[in-house]
């Protein structure tokens, strides 16, 4: 199986970041699954998570993208905010679900944010599944787990 992973560094104001991952296939044109032959669409992270100031409040948002070369008969994205406990374990704090079939060439942005901003470390994450143009089903990561990257710190009180 072939999955394309980049590695990139990403520098948030003056902190670096490493982003491990950053464009993920899924659906292929050839209408084998994720995994075979020419795949028809990708999704990423634009946005690792950062403090949005809403005059008086803080939010946490984060922005992926997914993007077909080819139209799909169904595309469904589950995009997740998680925020690392006190005893470092991770907790979903905000999640929602997309859909909307991308547009042939054309980059989907899907935003996703929450009020409830805690000083901590935060990640996105997503899962993608749909069917394929030949009616093959796909998803992505191929055993149901969430694509993660981990964000940098938060600081919410400023």
């Amino acid at each position: 199986m072939e999955t394309s992973n980049t590695i990139r560094v990403a520098v948030l104001g003056s902190a670096a970041v490493l982003l491990l991952g950053a464009a993920e296939e899924c659906g292929a044109s050839s209408g084998s699954g994720v995994g075979g032959g020419d795949l028809a669409c990708n999704a990423g992270i634009d946005q690792t998570p950062r403090v949005i100031d809403l005059g008086g409040t803080s939010a946490v948002e984060a922005v992926i993208h997914t993007f077909c070369r080819e139209r799909q008969q169904r595309h469904s994205v589950k995009v997740a905010l998680w925020y690392q406990d006190e005893s470092q374990g991770w907790v979903q704090v905000h999640t929602i679900t997309d859909d909307t079939v991308p547009t042939p060439g054309k980059a989907r942005k899907i935003p996703i944010s929450t009020t409830e901003c805690r000083d901590g470390r935060w990640q996105v994450r997503y899962f993608v599944s749909g069917t394929s143009r030949a009616g093959k089903r796909f998803r992505y990561p191929d055993k149901g787990e969430n694509k993660n990257r981990l964000g940098s710190r938060i600081r919410c009180s400023r």
